[in-house]
This record gives structure tokens, C-alpha cells and sequence, in this order.
């Protein structure tokens, strides 16, 4: 593959919003650079039941005789990838790893779960997830009594619990984004109403602040306005739990629409040079 030419491949979740996304949104922009999926796409039912013969199939649409995919887009639920990377390494598959994140997949507990015995069954010849790259929404990691979903929660004379300090502050950023947008609405408090305000917030983060940029503009009905580019390296301990397995950031910054450069540097290092 890699005196290859790039061939892109997509693996997706088989919901109507997410195939619409996909075929309506990505499509276009690749068509844009001249470039398509050419057949090179799987989308997959959340059935763990028929996991095994997805993977197979899924493998089977990416690893074609003439053309197969040398890069694959994940745009997949935090499980998924598991069983993904496991068939292409039991397939002798071994594309370049590319991720969108959308639930939690940059997160280093969910990258240290691509590098576990599912994900890597062939671990003697290397796992498919090692030397990963691509974009995340999330912030860096950092240490549990660091996240404010947790010093909220604490705050709030929250005790003992089941539910993980990521998943508390996941829960954390969307109160506080309905919290905001109501209290912005004022007293008429409808939808049309909260939505031709929401503008008013203002932004928090972005850049080199260390922080996601969040932000109502331009008619978006989302508050996320921009990603991080990151690599997965497999021996570095992660701030979360202190288990080798974490993402690293590249270009020094987080990058919004029409920022991100054409070449990040440094570059990502190669697994042999890092």
C-alpha cells in the first residue's frame, strides 16, 4: 500500500442520518478534490449478535482482488472499531487507519480498547490501530479530579458512583449547553426564539487555549466549532488512567473551518522514529 496511490474506504453505521452524512455531505466534498469512495463503503447494524459476519463483510467490501482500500474512515460507534481492526489483521489487511471521531473515540480509554486483544489478534506481526491518525472533537486528556463534569458533579454533593468521570462530564458539557441557551432565551422561551439568540453566548475556547471551541454562529445548530488533529501512540501513558495507549496532538493548536494547514508541523512520527 504504500506505493500506492490512496484509495479511500468508509465504514459507517448503517442509521439514516449517519448514511445521509456520508453520502450527502462527505461525498461531495471528495468529489470536490476529484476523489471517491469507489464502492469502498460498509454500513454496519448495531447488532453485536451478527458482529462477526459484518466484520467479515465490511473487510471483504474494503479489501477488493483489484482495487482495495489503503485508507479507512471509521465513522463508527466506540465499540465497532474492535472488531474492525481485529478482521483486517485476521485478514492480512492492513490499510491506513483513519478516524472521525463522533462518540467518544478520541478519548484515550476508547483508543487503549483498539489496541486489546479483539482489536489485535495477530499481535506478533503488529496491531492495525498503531500509528492511527485523524481528527478529534474532544479535549486532551487529563487526570479524573481534573474534568469539570467531575468538579461539578463533587460540587453539586454528588457521592459514590458507577458512572465514569468522562461520562460525568459528557453529561456535564450538554447541561451546560441547555442551561446556557435557555437562560440566554430570556422569558420568551421558545424554539425560534432561543435559536435567533444563541449567537449572544459569545465563544469560550478554541486555538492554543487547551480548550474545545464552543460557539453558536452562522445559523449552525451545533456549538462545536473545531477539532484537533491527533495520532495514537501505543506507549505513551495516558494523564487518564496512567495505561500506556494515548493520543498526541499535532500542529500545536485546535483548528476551526478553514484553519486547519495544508501540512502540520512537526509532522507525526513514525512508529521507529518517535
Amino acid at each position: 500500500f504504500r506505493k500506492q496511490r490512496r484509495q479511500l474506504g468508509v465504514i459507517s453505521t448503517n442509521d439514516p442520518d449517519n448514511e445521509r452524512v456520508v453520502k450527502k455531505v462527505l461525498y461531495p466534498e471528495l468529489a470536490k478534490c476529484g476523489e471517491s469512495v469507489k464502492g469502498h463503503e460498509y454500513f454496519y447494524d448495531q447488532d453485536i449478535n451478527t458482529a462477526a459476519q459484518q466484520t467479515q463483510a465490511g473487510v471483504a467490501r474494503m479489501n477488493t482482488p483489484n482495487n482495495p482500500a489503503t485508507s479507512v474512515l471509521c465513522l463508527c460507534d466506540p465499540v465497532a472499531p474492535q472488531f474492525s481492526y481485529g478482521g483486517s489483521s485476521n485478514n492480512n489487511y492492513w490499510p491506513e487507519v483513519l478516524f472521525a471521531t463522533n462518540q467518544a473515540m478520541d478519548y484515550d480509554a476508547s483508543g487503549q480498547s483498539y489496541q486489546g486483544d479483539l482489536a489485535c489478534p495477530q499481535r506478533q506481526r503488529g496491531c492495525a490501530f498503531h500509528g492511527a491518525l485523524g481528527l478529534g472533537q474532544s479535549q486532551m486528556d487529563v487526570a479524573p479530579h481534573q474534568l469539570p463534569g467531575n468538579k461539578a458533579y463533587k460540587a453539586g454533593g454528588g457521592g459514590a458512583t458507577n458512572i465514569s468521570p468522562q461520562t460525568l462530564d459528557i453529561f456535564w458539557q450538554n447541561y451546560n449547553m441547555i442551561a446556557s441557551l435557555i437562560q440566554n432565551a430570556g422569558p420568551q422561551l421558545t424554539p425560534a426564539n432561543m435559536a435567533a439568540l444563541a449567537p449572544r453566548l459569545g465563544s469560550r475556547g478554541g486555538g492554543t487555549t487547551g480548550l474545545a471551541r464552543k460557539a453558536f454562529e452562522n445559523g449552525e445548530l451545533s456549538w462545536t466549532r473545531d477539532l484537533r488533529m491527533i495520532y495514537w501512540d501505543k506507549d505513551k501513558k495516558s494523564p487518564y488512567n496512567g495505561i500506556a495507549g494515548s493520543y498526541v496532538k499535532i500542529g500545536g493548536k485546535r483548528f476551526g473551518p478553514g484553519e486547519f494547514p495544508q501540512a502540520a508541523q512537526p509532522a507525526a512520527p513514525t512508529a521507529d522514529k518517535r
